[in-house]
């Protein structure tokens, strides 16, 4: 009887999700323990007083892990892991049952406009170069970066000499190996060794 009431407890998404998830793959042993962390997640919300499936983006969820592993005293990494994991597949689950969930992730603000300086950086990178989204936008952030330190030395990027970028690494030293030499120039001058 114990645990049927448990179960009343949990809702009534909980059956549906259970079999989206099993439709998925999902074994019963997972399922189990993704349940035990859903339970303590909503739970935790309802003594705040907030609806739990209202609170499921990662922003809310990731401090909560956090406090949750420290009052554990597990293994950090593997429980970390897993209260995601089943926080999340419980928000995925519950979105294909058809209730609406905030989206995991927020939606990143609008980049704003590049430079056509910058537009032709990316442009190049991606055309000729051939690389992914993700190095291409690392590659633009340094590239802003510098473009803000010039700023700061009073210098342009038609002005530029090879002392402001050699010295530029300077300024921050966390990104002096992380700066490739061809990357902030036309390649005419030698490489920092």
């Amino acid at each position: 009887m114990k645990g049927n009431s448990a179960r009343r407890d949990e809702g009534p998404p909980t059956a549906k999700v259970i079999r989206v998830w099993r439709s998925n793959g999902i074994t019963w042993g997972t399922i189990r323990l993704y349940r035990r962390w859903v339970r303590r997640f909503r739970e935790d919300c309802r003594q705040r007083g907030e609806v739990a499936e209202e609170q499921l983006t990662w922003e809310i969820v990731e401090p909560w892990v956090a406090r949750c592993v420290r009052a554990r005293g597990t293994d950090p990494g593997i429980t970390k892991r897993t209260a995601r994991s089943a926080l999340w597949a419980w928000s995925w689950g519950l979105k294909a049952c058809g209730y609406k969930i905030p989206p995991w992730v927020s939606v990143p603000p609008p980049t704003p406009a590049l430079s056509p300086l910058q537009d032709a950086f990316v442009r190049h990178r991606r055309d000729v170069r051939g690389l992914s989204e993700s190095t291409i936008r690392q590659d633009l952030a340094l590239v802003q970066e510098f473009l803000r330190f010039l700023r700061r030395q009073r210098r342009s990027i038609a002005t530029i000499k090879v002392a402001n970028r050699r010295s530029w690494p300077n300024a921050r030293p966390s990104l002096r190996k992380r700066i490739r030499p061809p990357m902030l120039t036309n390649g005419e001058d030698a490489p920092d060794r």
